[in-house]
């Protein structure tokens, strides 16, 4: 019998979601891995993401849950601020490399 492991989506950033005054999540880039597909575009520690292809995201759950088997391989448009300003960004989604 073969087992095979769920596949997920992978950035290549580490992210922790934070909570605002208004009790607002977000979800802020912590780390960006240079190998990962994150690595070469422009993202950086600190930005905001607050939109995956259009869809608001609230907390690197909501992130994640956007980011499933379906979505490897395709290229995703990342709406962030930084320092307070509105930056896309298009990223490809690879499959989560096993540990």
């Amino acid at each position: 019998m073969t087992c095979t492991r769920p596949r997920h989506g992978f950035l290549g950033l580490g992210m922790q979601t934070e909570t605002l005054d208004d009790g607002q999540e977000i979800t802020v880039v912590m780390a960006v891995d240079p190998m990962g597909p994150a690595g070469p575009v422009s993202i950086y520690k600190g930005d905001r993401i607050v939109a995956l292809n259009g869809k608001p995201i609230q907390g690197v759950r909501s992130l994640l849950a956007e980011i499933g088997p379906d979505t490897i391989g395709t290229t995703v448009t990342l709406s962030l601020r930084r320092k307070g300003f509105p930056v896309d960004v298009e990223i490809t989604v690879r499959e989560r490399p096993s540990a």
